[in-house]
């Protein structure tokens, strides 16, 4: 019986970065890129990016967008997915038929 193929990669584990950690990323980040981030919306988009680094940039990035410079109290929008996700949930969770199903997948055919 031939043994299975065993991997010789070693698993690292490497937690999810920290609020403060992903606020120094974000102001170093726009530092370098000649930006001034104001600390109050590093920090909530900080706390919207649910520690995911990548989408904190990615949302510092879509601030920079919307106002150049950012704005200490302009809004932290989510990325357009998670907003589509989260209305596909409400909408399910509020009623839950047949009529319902077929309104939010309709037949591809």
């Amino acid at each position: 019986m031939p043994f299975p193929t065993r991997s010789r990669c070693l698993p690292v584990r490497v937690a999810a970065p920290s609020l403060d950690e992903i606020c120094t990323v974000l102001q170093n980040t726009a530092k370098r890129e000649g930006v001034q981030l104001p600390s109050q919306l590093a920090s909530r988009i900080a706390d919207a990016s649910e520690r995911n680094l990548r989408r904190a940039l990615l949302m510092a990035e879509a601030a920079r967008a919307q106002h150049c410079p950012p704005l200490p109290d302009q809004p932290v929008h989510l990325p357009q997915w998670q907003v589509y996700l989260n209305e596909t949930a409400q909408a399910i969770l509020s009623e839950q038929s047949p009529r319902r199903y077929a309104l939010l997948f309709p037949p591809s055919f």
